[in-house]
């Protein structure tokens, strides 16, 4: 197993660099962004590509928090585990900004929220897929085969304690207040 840290291969500001060029690419097409980043890392070297995944993992790490879950279960309408992954997915494919006032205040996601098109949700499952897409396409091989030979550097999910209650709607509005007045009865 190699000693050397996967966060050595990519550093954060370079992660977030590519996630905004490719956003603004995509001119808000989400499968756009999914090929604009497949094709931009496959361009990079296989280090980079790990450490892209790398930092992405740490990203949904970093939002897997409850108050984050319960701003996208008010604006869904419900959100289930896989919905929670597909939401932190679209939350990072927004950009570092976005993600880092979200982190503080899930209620700025209003301005996200009231950008997206009737019908669409603020989710983005293609991006989890983007750095072993990469990787399959420039190596031909399997990201997580290749991830086997690093130390696992990755930290586990947190365990989620819950502050809301999705029977109590007052403890929902808390946490999110504009997103609640928005959605809550009329969800995306």
């Amino acid at each position: 197993m190699s000693t050397q840290p996967r966060i050595d291969f990519l550093s954060e500001e370079k992660f977030w660099k590519i996630i905004e060029a490719a956003h603004k690419d995509s001119d808000d097409d989400a499968e756009l962004l999914v090929d604009t980043l497949v094709e931009t890392l496959a361009e990079k070297s296989e280090k980079e590509i790990i450490g892209f995944d790398y930092q992405f993992s740490k990203a949904m790490r970093k939002s897997y928090t409850s108050e984050l879950w319960c701003t996208a279960y008010v604006a869904c309408g419900g959100c289930s585990d896989d919905g929670f992954d597909y939401f932190r997915a679209w939350l990072v494919s927004r950009g570092k900004e976005i993600f880092t006032k979200a982190l503080k205040n899930p209620d700025t996601l209003i301005h996200e929220f009231l950008k997206l098109s009737d019908g669409e949700y603020p989710e983005l499952e293609g991006i989890l897929y983007v750095a072993s897409s990469a990787y399959e396409a420039k190596t031909g091989n399997d990201l997580y085969e290749a991830l086997e030979q690093y130390s696992d550097d990755i930290e586990e999910y947190p365990s989620l304690q819950f502050n809301w209650d999705e029977n109590n709607p007052e403890s929902l509005k808390v946490i999110c207040p504009e997103v609640y007045d928005n959605f809550y009865e009329n969800p995306l």
